[in-house]
């Protein structure tokens, strides 16, 4: 890339208060590096910002003066992604560490980048809420690092990582503007780009706040320590407990080499120092349920030959157990003057072999090894203690650090999980990645950093043939299609981008009727993906699964169910299309407000993008840092920019028990009344749902019932039998209070059934009647749900009695309107409805319209924001636009509805 030419007129140093620019060279010591010492480099100053304006003024001068900059929060990460590069300005976000707000009632926090991700559950703990990210850093790290390396922690096999809790981020870009992506409203509109950012270690700009989820607080904890004398007993363990469907919050181990580092330090935490390995297993949740849990866990470890079995008596035990922990990397310090903290990813059931190889390797080259592990996601940090004054020594620990990420990859699993690629592993990425998958991640960055000054050198190597660290032999990536279907689609791609018509990717066609016509004049010819039809990659134990995107969505839920396991998002059973078209669509599941979007379950995708060129993103192991998020980008996309060949999912154990209810109320007011009582109570429904008015209630087939001819709040809990029945009981109780009669309980078969059919209320199904039908689905705060309803009502109220029904999610705040419109209606409360929503900021995502209401399908959309920064992103993709550039939440040239 040419090197940028500064402006003339640019100031020669940042506009920065003096007293916060650190230019003096014994200070600027401190910023060589952050937590990975091995890669250092002198910047040339350091900006100490207090706020958005400074750090938007210190990018603006870099960007003038062709400085390359590079943000900076504790310093803590673990891969050189906060390492400058020489002269480069440091723009140190650490001061910033306002809590800007927190909203318990809709169970958000908005943060600035230095606040320590340990006190917003500090700050939330009065409300009974939590953020539940927690790195072994957590005292330490700040949100602004966590959101750059997409942070995980020991609780992250239950909870997820850092952009499973974050709903918006703000984003100083690399010229100097800034903008918001995301927010607190469940469905924000256009493509995914704050999970795009999430993980991208900084080389897109800098962060200046980040809007986080909260979740409840867990009612009880219990933690055991299970002790072995045979690491495999350990890991066999983990594997079974997994195996037996049982989710506990997290699961960790420690070798023998750890365990008497930290049990010689001033964190003691009673580990037997002659075991060969502990395993902390830890629960939470309701009380209700934790006896059976426990005692299956003892069971399940019982098989294994422990050495001893003990639980945690106190808070005051299991936090000594959890600092011993969370305090490892640190005591690592009385083995040697330096430390290499390694983190690959295996798939959970490869875990045995792997850390056997992991210690051949060390004695292969002379190294002394350690391990600390998130076991329950196969995430291994194998730390290799060393001299790094001895050349020799350092040379020994480079090349087995490299050997141990290449049996990583070679195992099936990736080279980061949680600490991120930055400057120590980008010799790496070609181990997982092929050269035209760097290439379109270096051209992702310059879509945000065109002058290529944000955090130079980090995350994507140089193109082949430039020096790269690290870079030097070792297994390299495929970077051809092997599977004839693969290059008919590179083909077909390519044969239209000549031709000069568009391209609609679709997989079984069932929901090629919706959406807008490709522009008139311009053939759009359809590219089924009926080729890719097979289960590919299904391992039940490790609970992943990668299939074809042509798999059909009936198939793939017989075949989990087979398994006992389940995507708890669109695979209701009359769910249509495919595997790839339910990701380009990306429906709302009733369950969102409990599990989260789809996004969170889809563990990568490959696919053919424009120029005929196969692309990978993400992988198939359950935690997986290394490269941009490009999956993430696509999901929800409709087609554009790429078509899908195949899709990895995250799986769940289906659950031991289903319980739902709808219960009847005199008055739209009780109803809700009543649904914010229940949400209040921290009882975790899988969903609920405020149902009103008397529209279209009969779908599907078999015509059930989802529209009661009063106001009604339907929920649902799932999970162990003793669970389900505790929180049913305090739900009823809710009622009774309220003097509401107790419904009926809908179980298992009949719950799927509900859960079926509000799936299909907001996702429009082939087997709806679609005469003159319109649906919309559209976004507030869940606060904001009683006065938005009471308004929406009143839009339809002049059309009476045209039916409408509203279906409102207590718990993400997502609203279905339906209703029916006469072909020859001279008035449609479309237009008012257009307003209601504009008015109140909501968000509108349009499913479906007449086909003679067509005209006004444009009006609705709320139009993006940051339309353009996608766009960019998308002419990366799709340089000829040859994906069918309809609309997708209002961004303009950007999508079809088509997808599936």
């Amino acid at each position: 890339m040419t090197p940028p030419t500064p402006r003339p007129d640019a100031p020669a140093r940042p506009p920065h208060p003096p007293d916060r620019l650190v230019t003096d060279p014994a200070e600027l010591l401190v910023y060589e590096c952050d937590a990975h010492p091995t890669h250092r480099a002198r910047p040339g100053a350091v900006a100490l910002c207090d706020t958005a304006a400074e750090v938007a003024a210190a990018v603006r001068w870099c960007a003038d003066s062709a400085t390359p900059f590079v943000p900076r929060g504790a310093g803590t990460g673990l891969s050189g992604g906060a390492t400058p590069c020489a002269g480069a300005l440091v723009v140190d976000t650490n001061r910033m560490h306002a809590l800007r707000a927190l909203d318990p009632a809709n169970r958000f926090a908005v943060v600035e980048p230095g606040v320590l991700n340990a006190h917003i559950s500090e700050a939330a703990a009065p409300c009974g809420l939590r953020y539940a990210p927690d790195p072994s850093s957590q005292a330490a790290c700040t949100i602004g690092g966590n959101v750059a390396e997409n942070a995980g922690g020991p609780h992250c096999f239950k909870l997820g990582l850092t952009v499973d809790h974050l709903a918006g981020v703000e984003l100083v870009l690399p010229d100097g503007r800034t903008v918001r992506l995301g927010g607190p409203h469940a469905e924000p509109p256009g493509y995914d780009l704050t999970g795009l950012v999430t993980g991208s270690e900084g080389t897109f700009g800098v962060l200046t706040e980040a809007t986080v989820r909260l979740i409840p607080a867990p009612r009880s904890v219990r933690t055991f320590l299970v002790v072995y004398h045979r690491m495999g007993d350990a890991c066999r363990t983990v594997s079974a407990i997994v195996r037996a469907g049982i989710v506990p919050v997290a699961m960790e181990i420690l070798d023998r080499n750890t365990i008497r580092a930290i049990e010689a330090s001033v964190n003691a935490a009673g580990y037997p120092e002659d075991a060969a390995a502990v395993l902390l297993v830890e629960l939470d949740g309701p009380e209700a349920g934790m006896d059976e849990d426990e005692a299956a866990i003892r069971a399940i470890a019982d098989e294994h030959s422990p050495l001893s079995f003990h639980t945690a008596h106190d808070d005051a035990e299991r936090l000594r157990l959890w600092k011993g922990r969370k305090t490892a990397f640190g005591t690592m310090g009385r083995v040697n003057t330096d430390l290499y903290v390694l983190d690959g990813v295996v798939p959970r059931t490869r875990l045995e072999p792997m850390l056997e190889e992991t210690y051949r390797i060390a004695a292969r080259h002379g190294v002394v090894l350690s391990n600390v592990f998130h076991a329950g996601d196969g995430n291994l940090h194998p730390n290799i203690s060393y001299d790094g004054r001895d050349p020799d020594e350092s040379a020994r620990v480079q090349a087995a650090g490299r050997e141990i990420m290449e049996a990583c990859v070679k195992a099936g699993g990736t080279i980061s999980g949680e600490h991120g690629i930055g400057n120590e592993k980008t010799g790496f990425m070609r181990l997982v990645f092929s050269e035209d998958d760097l290439d379109l991640f270096r051209k992702v960055k310059r879509a945000f950093d065109p002058a290529g000054l944000c955090n130079p050198g980090k995350v994507v190597p140089d193109a082949r043939g430039a020096a790269s660290g690290g870079d030097e032999g070792g297994a390299v990536a495929a970077t051809s299609p092997a599977d004839p279907a693969v290059s008919a689609l590179c083909d077909a791609v390519r044969a239209a981008e000549s031709d000069g018509h568009l391209l609609l990717p679709t997989g079984l066609g069932a929901h090629a009727w919706i959406g807008n016509p490709p522009p008139e004049g311009v053939e759009a010819r359809t590219l089924p993906t009926r080729g890719f039809g097979r289960i590919l990659d299904y391992e039940p134990d490790d609970y992943t699964i990668g299939v074809g995107a042509g798999v059909p969505l009936p198939e793939l839920r017989r075949v989990l169910a087979e398994y006992g396991q389940e995507i708890p998002c669109g695979l209701t059973p009359s769910a249509h299309g495919t595997a790839g078209g339910l990701v380009a669509r990306a429906p709302s599941d009733p369950r969102r407000g409990r599990y989260g979007p789809l996004a969170a379950f889809l563990l990568g995708t490959e696919g053919v993008r424009g120029g005929g060129i196969p692309f990978r993103s993400g992988g198939m192991v359950v935690k997986n840092v290394a490269g941009y998020a490009l999956h993430r980008f696509l999901t929800g996309a409709h087609g554009t920019g790429a078509i899908l060949t195949r899709v990895n999912f995250r799986l769940r154990p289906t659950p031991a028990r289903r319980l739902a209810r709808i219960a009847s109320f005199s008055t739209a007011d009780a109803a809700w009344e009543f649904a914010t009582a229940l949400d209040a109570a921290l009882l975790e429904p899988a969903f609920l749902q405020v149902l009103l008015g008397d529209g279209p209630a009969r779908l599907g087939r078999d015509g059930f019932e989802v529209s009661p001819a009063s106001p009604a709040v339907a929920w649902l809990f799932e999970g162990s039998a003793a669970t389900v029945a505790w929180q049913d009981t305090a739900a009823t109780k809710l009622l009774r209070e309220r003097k509401a009669p107790t419904p009926d309980a809908i179980e298992e078969a009949e719950a799927v059934r509900l859960l079926d059919h509000l799936a299909l209320l907001a996702d429009v199904s082939p087997d709806t009647p679609t005469d003159g039908l319109a649906t919309v689905r559209t976004g507030v705060l869940p606060t904001e749900l009683p006065a938005f309803t009471r308004l929406a009502h009143a839009v339809f109220a002049p059309f009476h009695p045209a039916p409408v029904t509203l279906a409102a999610d207590a718990l993400t705040g997502l609203i279905t309107i339906r209703w029916r419109t006469e072909p020859d209606a001279v008035d449609d409360p479309l237009p008012r409805l257009t307003r209601l929503i504009r008015a109140h900021s909501a968000t509108g995502v349009l499913h479906h319209l007449p086909a003679e209401r067509r005209p006004l399908w444009n009006h609705l959309l709320t139009a993006d924001p940051n339309r353009a920064l996608a766009r960019r992103v998308l002419a990366v993709l799709d340089p000829a636009g040859v994906f069918h550039p309809g609309r997708i939440h209002g961004t303009e040239g950007a999508a079809t509805e088509a997808a599936s």
